[in-house]
């Protein structure tokens, strides 16, 4: 999702809710997604996108 990461938080065989992998470090963004299809956004990400190598 974008240049973030993130972690699961709860869910069920349908839905899941993804927390910002800087949840620790005051980041409130969060993903819904059901059957693995994005549903919402929640929140805004407080730091820069994550660079993968």
């Amino acid at each position: 999702m974008g240049g973030f990461r993130y972690l699961k938080a709860r869910g069920t065989a349908a839905w899941v809710r993804w927390r910002c992998f800087k949840k620790d470090h005051g980041c409130g963004a969060a993903v819904k997604t059901i059957d693995g299809e994005i549903v919402s956004m929640i929140g805004e990400h407080n730091h820069a996108e994550h660079t993968f190598s």
